[in-house]
């Protein structure tokens, strides 16, 4: 699956009114250890996104909460921990 595929694909899981996001931590917890590494590096790269948008001043109120924790999280975590995600 490409990139833009999965994007979209993810983007739909996601918009689902009945998402379960603690069952779907719960399955992502039993991956490899590996996998479990990069499911990490998204995550963090994606709060590092919202983070930028907050100081470009790219939100409004639908997506203001995500853009906080991104800023929130990017000034309490050092860039040294956030990239030093190995893949092992």
């Amino acid at each position: 699956m490409d990139t833009e595929t999965f994007a979209r694909t993810f983007s739909n899981f996601v918009n689902r009114l009945n998402l379960d996001i603690p069952a779907l931590i719960e399955v992502l917890s039993f991956e490899h250890r590996t996998l479990q590494q990069g499911i990490t590096r998204f995550a963090v790269a994606w709060l590092e996104k919202m983070a930028e948008a907050h100081d470009n001043g790219d939100y409004d109120m639908r997506n203001e909460a995500s853009v906080k924790v991104g800023k929130e999280f990017v000034e309490n975590v050092s860039y040294e921990a956030r990239k030093g995600i190995p893949f092992i």
